[in-house]
């Protein structure tokens, strides 16, 4: 304003930018980061928040070494928010057909903004709070374990006891746990040391019992897969009565076998008294 009273106004927008983006995952994202694995990839939505509009943007994922860049709209989408004087929001959605493969996955965004600031995803990962800190890596793993079973044989009968049986478990990327059964019930799950110590490798005891058991074993990975039921009919017991009694082919051809000594010996019992029946007559 001068001393004759004419007065002008200009206003100037302008942003301090000196950090760059900052990103935000959705839930499925932070779930898939936290757990590390999956076995049914889905969408992956990142949202990158920058007080000037960026100027380059490039997504690439490296699988077991090798680095794949991304196309827009081909294999993600971009969604921009805000205007003139406001914050930038950019969505990034992932199509989950980019993680159809087995393998181990690692995502990279990295933009310019008009500031001149070039800001990474996993770079700026390192200046996130302690309890934010994270990369966006996981493991796509589609594939159940192995199991493998020794000294263990279905309808087997063991005269002991307590019968122990070795188990052998295997993944190709990481075990979780193992459930046991039996008759049923869950009786026992064996996941960390337990897995660990011996390689996958496990004995398991199966204590005594009157009346044949049902064995169940199912194994879990990391990601979920478990493996298909593996069921035995076991008996286990030092009882030799239940033994023989249980061995059905055994036990009812013994009681056939007596029937038929009975019959031969009624027979020849009828047989003679005839005889001396007939000799006395004739006496």
């Amino acid at each position: 304003m001068d001393q004759a009273g004419n007065e002008t106004t200009r206003s100037i927008t302008f942003s301090v930018n000196r950090d760059g983006s900052t990103y935000k995952l959705d839930d499925y994202a932070a779930q898939l980061v936290q757990s590390g694995f999956t076995n049914s990839p889905k969408d992956i939505v990142i949202q990158e928040v920058n007080v000037d509009t960026l100027e380059f943007i490039e997504i690439t994922y490296t699988k077991d070494g090798e680095v794949v860049t991304l196309k827009e709209g081909v294999d993600y989408t971009v969604e921009e928010e805000g205007g003139d004087g406001q914050w930038k929001v950019y969505t990034y959605t992932i199509k989950a057909s980019c993680f159809e493969e087995e393998g181990q996955y690692s995502i990279n965004i990295y933009s310019e903004d008009r500031a001149k600031n070039t800001s990474t995803y996993q770079a700026k990962n390192s200046k996130l709070e302690e309890e934010e800190q994270m990369t966006l890596e996981f493991v796509v793993d589609k594939t159940a374990p192995s199991v493998s079973i020794a000294n263990l044989e279905d309808r087997g009968r063991y005269r002991e006891n307590v019968h122990e049986f070795t188990l052998s478990v295997k993944d190709n990327m990481l075990l979780s746990y193992v459930e046991l059964y039996l008759d049923g019930v869950l009786y026992h799950t064996y996941s960390g040391d337990e897995l660990t110590v011996e390689d996958g490798v496990l004995t398991i005891p199966v204590d005594s019992k009157n009346a044949y058991q049902t064995v169940k074993i199912i194994a879990y990975d990391a990601a979920g897969n478990p493996t298909d039921p593996v069921e035995y009919q076991v008996l286990v017991t030092s009882n030799w009565w239940i033994q023989f009694y249980m061995n059905k082919p055994l036990f009812f051809g013994c009681i056939a076998g007596i029937v038929v000594i009975a019959g031969v010996i009624i027979f020849l019992v009828v047989k003679r008294s005839k005889k001396d029946n007939k000799n006395y007559k004739k006496i």
